[in-house]
């Protein structure tokens, strides 16, 4: 078993996109003694043209499609990414301004109230004056019936 016969068996295994190991040479070749095949596989693998293993060397038309999936998925995620944010800011925008009208009515209420209890304390003295004023009418008509008599 000669070295180019490994090194075309290796060459073919490794065009077909599979690892070329002494076995997958042995088989491709049709037989042959591990110990012939492994030195010249390891001369062939010591090559610069297969310092990658086939899955590295992978095509590039392979590659460009991975990037643009890749591309479409970051996109995508970026689409939704933003539409979060934007829902989220529009939340937050309602949330003040609800906020502030919150505050704002607040503010009315607790206005409304002072005037409510000045209108009530109006009123409480003037209960209190009437009070005072029946109270001496009472007294006065009662002497007067009492004098009267």
């Amino acid at each position: 078993m000669d070295t180019s016969a490994v090194f075309r068996a290796a060459d073919a295994l490794y065009a077909r996109g599979t690892r070329p190991t002494v076995r997958a040479v042995r088989d491709e070749l049709g037989g042959g003694s591990f110990k012939h095949i492994s030195p010249a596989l390891s001369a062939w693998w010591k090559q610069p043209k297969h310092a990658q293993t086939p899955a590295a060397a992978a095509p590039q038309e392979a590659e460009d499609h991975w990037a643009e999936e890749r591309e479409k998925l970051v996109a995508e995620a970026a689409a939704r990414e933003k539409l979060a944010y934007d829902r989220l800011e529009g939340t937050r925008r309602h949330l003040l301004l609800q906020a502030d009208t919150d505050r704002q009515r607040v503010r009315q209420l607790e206005a409304e109230l002072a005037q409510a209890r000045e209108v009530m304390k109006a009123q409480r003295d003037e209960v209190f004056l009437l009070k005072n004023m029946l109270r001496q009418a009472r007294n006065a008509a009662q002497a007067q019936t009492h004098t009267s008599t």
